[in-house]
């Protein structure tokens, strides 16, 4: 599960998928925001995963 948001994160280079930090970190949160309302992952891996995407 980890390991696809990485890859979601992520370009296919393995850098970030372009734009700014602070665009990359907004979007990174909306995925994983996007993620738990659609109930692709729980409550614990969302609230795990928040503020990693955070930092």
């Amino acid at each position: 599960m980890m390991a696809g948001i990485a890859l979601i994160m992520r370009g296919p280079g393995g850098g970030a998928a372009g734009g700014s930090p602070d665009h990359h970190d907004q979007k990174s949160l909306a995925i994983l925001q996007e993620r738990y309302s659609a109930g692709e992952i729980d409550q614990e891996s969302y609230q795990r995963m928040k503020p990693r995407l955070a930092a």
